[in-house]
């Protein structure tokens, strides 16, 4: 390098407390403004969950309204243009038996969701939406959700028939339901009873109450 310095010129040498202690914060300012810039949240361009849980699931719904959107953009462009393709190419062939008329227009596919980061309060969500009618199964379970449905069908039936504790099996207050239908049953019998004998109590007592004043 010094070869090419003039008569007279002199080398000066950069200041050493370079980069100062806000680097880390400049950097992480530009990363956000470039995330922000193709659709992601802080917390998706710095990698980091740094933030409350309000935050960071702020960041999240944020950044997923982006991902749902290339997920269809994926679908409308390539997906569903390949699938008819190789379906069409399988029933030619004889690879597959020929499909139903228009299944090229009932194509669904299942792309990942917004991962969960309460696993209690997504869940009891989604419980409460179905319960509204907001959601349904096959939003949740994705188009083979009958086929889903029936599996689970089938393994809660051998987990009654085993008899195992689990808690599919409980009712909200964490009873089994073999224990339900049994307290059930002797609770409402004695509860007749005794019910019926406060009636009792209770008619007398009025009756006694009634002739004294009478």
């Amino acid at each position: 390098m010094w070869e090419y310095l003039a008569k007279g010129d002199k080398i000066q040498f950069a200041d050493i407390d370079r980069p100062n202690v806000h680097l880390a914060e400049f950097i992480e300012a530009v990363l956000g403004h470039a995330g922000a810039s193709v659709g992601l949240a802080r917390a998706y361009t710095i990698l980091r969950a740094d933030s409350s849980y309000t935050s960071f699931r702020g960041d999240m719904v944020l950044s997923w309204a982006t991902f749902y959107a290339l997920q269809k953009w994926l679908e409308r462009d390539y997906a569903d243009w390949v699938a008819r393709k190789a379906l069409t190419w399988a029933q030619r062939k004889g690879v597959i038996a020929p499909l139903a008329a228009g299944w090229d227009r009932a194509l669904s596919w299942s792309w990942p969701k917004m991962p969960n980061v309460d696993e209690l309060k997504e869940e009891s969500a989604i419980k409460q939406a179905l319960k509204n009618g907001t959601t349904d199964f096959s939003k949740q379970l994705g188009p083979d959700w009958k086929k889903k449905l029936a599996t689970y069908a089938e393994q809660v039936n051998e987990i009654r028939r085993l008899n195992l504790p689990l808690s599919v099996l409980e009712t909200i207050g964490g009873v089994t339901e073999a224990a339900n239908e049994s307290e059930s049953g002797e609770y409402t019998e004695s509860n007749n009873e005794e019910n019926n004998e406060l009636e009792d109590s209770d008619e007398n007592d009025s009756d006694n109450g009634l002739r004294k004043w009478l």
